[in-house]
């Protein structure tokens, strides 16, 4: 079941299901770890729909316009 990173609940292991479809986004996102298949957790909801994320280890925030692009899936879901 895929969600978008908006959706996601906080502290529950994601698994990255896509790449963005923005290529600016996508690019940017790469080069801090945005891969299909990696590994993901919502830490912090803001306000302002910004989510904070924790990804490979580091800390990382994410608008509420683009947290609604970014495709997850359950962590538990990767291994199907």
């Amino acid at each position: 079941m895929h969600m978008t990173l908006a959706e996601a609940p906080l502290r529950r292991p994601l698994v990255i299901a896509a790449a963005p479809e923005d290529p600016a986004a996508a690019q940017r996102l790469m080069t801090l770890g945005w891969r299909p298949g990696a590994p993901t957790e919502v830490i912090r909801r803001t306000t302002g729909g910004a989510r904070v994320i924790d990804l490979s280890g580091a800390r990382i925030a994410v608008g509420g316009p683009l947290s609604k692009t970014l495709q997850v899936r359950p962590a538990e879901e990767a291994g199907r």
